[in-house]
């Protein structure tokens, strides 16, 4: 069986399946991260609206988001990044970046996710893209650690 999109070792039925049907809540920002990507890869868009911003979901564009999940092959998500986003955490960040083609070019998406835990359930929040001077900083303090 292949592996689950979201870049774990196990099947979608033993890992992201669960969350995108409803039968389990993300436990963490960053489980709701991957489930994220993997309803992306699946076009499954009433999971992106579920697990968005409350708040906010009137500025989800459902067409928008369906088409650009359509017209993607999605690659591979690799986590760089977390701050907070544990269970006993009520908010988090995840850095990630996802790589995908689409046109029949190869595409990268890197971006520092925001999530919130609003009624003992995580949500995605809003997401930003990292500064060049920030990814270097991290790129030297990582070369200083190795």
């Amino acid at each position: 069986m292949a592996t689950c999109p979201c870049g774990t070792t196990r099947t979608f039925s033993d890992c992201c399946g669960p969350y995108l049907s409803g039968q389990r809540q993300a436990e963490t920002a960053e489980t709701l991260m991957r489930t994220r990507y993997t309803a992306y890869t699946r076009q499954h868009v009433d999971y992106l609206l579920r697990t968005y911003d409350p708040d906010s979901q009137y500025l989800f564009d459902r067409e928008t988001t369906l088409e650009w999940s359509r017209r993607s092959q999605w690659l591979s998500l690799e986590i760089r990044a977390c701050d907070g986003g544990t269970p006993r955490d009520e908010s988090g960040t995840v850095e990630f970046v996802a790589w995908y083609t689409r046109d029949k070019r190869k595409h990268r998406h890197h971006e520092v996710s925001r999530f919130q835990k609003i009624d003992e359930r995580w949500y995605y929040l809003d997401g930003h893209y990292p500064s060049a001077s920030a990814l270097l900083g991290a790129e030297s303090r990582r070369m200083k650690n190795t």
